[in-house]
């Protein structure tokens, strides 16, 4: 279902199952009330992301029930603000995300919460905050949130890939990634079943028995991102009340690995391969505060906890 320039509209309690594609996707629309829909896309096709709201405001999603092939909750901007955005009491799961801000983030994302919500089943991670094609995203709380058997738990990217439409790529200026602040979070980082993912994916893909954790299959169960690129820092992020817990399985190699820059390239935190920290790997910010943040890990692993390069203003307490 796509919507354009529509207002004041309210779905409650429907249940949308097996899109082609995307499910629910509004385009430049206002005063928007989801509430108790229920989606069901998962395996069902390809791209199925749940809800995809681009350059919309003033919209409250609450007490919805999603479950999704793709991102189950994505926020886009290809040519206006997504703005005042309000996410409660919903339960995601997703092959991919259960929220994630962009890719297309042209104009930005502001003044969005997210509180009270329950995600599971997420192994390319579960909450990807990105800034890639010049949008200012600023001033996003989130808030209460459990999560379980997820990848990567928080990726928040700050890049320059610079697409927007009718125009040359590389042509808008870099964006702004601050003022964000994560509060009373528990969440538990699992590898990926690989006979889930062969299903979920691949279908009749013959699953891979040999033993270990694979490069793969630890990159997309990693710790904590926040990068932005040389020049453009992410600015003012504060993570407090937090409580992971990790796989593991980290080697004295990967503690040595350098991670790329990739400035341009599409923002997907396993892209970056396996990070040479297990908790929290920081790089390009500025006042980034760890507040009462408990970050544990099952196995062994010989990598460092956190590990920050290019970050003024660290604060740990």
């Amino acid at each position: 279902m796509r919507m354009e320039s529509c207002e004041d509209i309210t779905f409650s309690g429907v249940t949308y199952k097996r899109p082609a594609f995307w499910g629910l996707h509004l385009i430049d629309c206002k005063n928007i009330h989801f509430n108790a829909v229920t989606v069901r896309f998962r395996n069902n096709n390809y791209n199925n992301d749940g809800l995809d709201l681009d350059g919309c405001e003033n919209v409250l999603i609450e007490n919805c029930n999603l479950s999704t092939g793709d991102d189950a909750i994505c926020l886009k901007s290809s040519l206006n603000p997504c703005r005042n955005i309000v996410v409660r009491a919903c339960r995601a799961d997703s092959n991919t995300a259960a929220v994630k801000f962009g890719t297309s983030s042209r104009g930005g994302f502001i003044n969005i919460s997210i509180t009270n919500c329950y995600f599971h089943d997420c192994p390319m991670g579960a909450i990807k905050l990105q800034s890639v094609d010049g949008g200012r995203l600023e001033n996003v709380n989130i808030s209460r949130i459990v999560m379980k058997d997820v990848g990567n738990p928080l990726f928040m990217r700050l890049g320059n890939r610079g697409t927007t439409y009718g125009e040359v790529r590389g042509k808008s200026p870099v964006g702004t990634l601050k003022n964000i602040r994560v509060s009373d979070l528990v969440a538990e980082v699992t590898v990926e079943d690989r006979v889930k993912a062969a299903e979920a994916v691949y279908k009749n893909l013959k699953v891979d028995t040999n033993p270990g954790v694979t490069d793969s299959e630890k990159s997309k169960a990693g710790a904590i991102m926040i990068t932005g690129i040389p020049g453009h820092a992410i600015e003012n992020v504060v993570l407090e009340n937090i409580k992971i817990s990790y796989p593991g399985h980290g080697t004295e190699e990967d503690a040595k690995r350098v991670v790329a820059e990739d400035i341009d390239r599409y923002p997907e935190q396993f892209f970056f391969g396996v990070l040479p920290a297990w908790g929290a790997y920081i790089r390009h910010a500025k006042n980034v505060e760890f507040k009462n943040v408990e970050l544990t890990f099952r196995g062994d692993d010989a990598r460092q906890q956190i590990v920050l390069d290019d970050v003024e203003g660290f604060v740990e307490h």
